[in-house]
């Protein structure tokens, strides 16, 4: 499924390992970018628009063919949908916004619980994690989770990170 992914979008998807003291696994989603379009991302997120680039792309993809195999599991357990995502530090600020403003902004808009597990050294946020990521967490009904993160990814497009960010499979 991941390969044909690959191919109708021309980006690259790869399935970390396993990683002692978790259940996840870390998909890395990427594409080489020569030039980044102006985004205009509006007060209203409106995303009715197609996927920007072609990670973007593969993005929504992995996590609709996630959801909808989890979709099941989700219904006889009474849970809302969820998907994580982990953000270099550069990248966060803008996802969050001046006074949490543009993050509260998602979360009324679109109906989402949109969580940033905070920064301790003495408590990694993630055993997938690198050092400079941030773990977010998106949970809701499917449609407005796929939505919140459309938005999200694109605002990761138009502000890339400062950080550099390996692209092997072993985090």
């Amino acid at each position: 499924m991941l390969k044909s992914i690959e191919l109708e979008t021309n980006a690259r998807v790869k399935v970390g390992d396993l990683v002692a003291g978790s259940d996840d696994q870390v998909i890395t989603i990427y594409c080489y970018v020569k030039k980044i379009d102006d985004l205009k991302i509006g007060d209203d997120f409106d995303d009715g628009k197609p996927p920007v680039w072609s990670a973007q792309d593969a993005l929504m993809g992995v996590h609709s063919t996630i959801a909808a195999a989890s979709k099941g599991f989700f219904k006889r357990m009474k849970y809302k949908h969820e998907c994580r995502l982990l953000v270099p530090k550069s990248q966060i600020g803008r996802i969050i916004g001046k006074d949490g403003r543009t993050i509260q902004r998602l979360r009324t808009k679109i109906g989402t619980l949109i969580e940033v597990a905070p920064k301790d050294a003495r408590r990694p946020v993630h055993p997938c994690a690198l050092e400079v990521d941030h773990l977010v967490t998106i949970t809701g009904n499917p449609e407005a989770v796929s939505r919140s993160l459309f938005i999200i990814s694109a605002m990761m497009y138009k502000f890339p990170p400062k950080e550099h960010i390996p692209l092997d499979t072993n985090v």
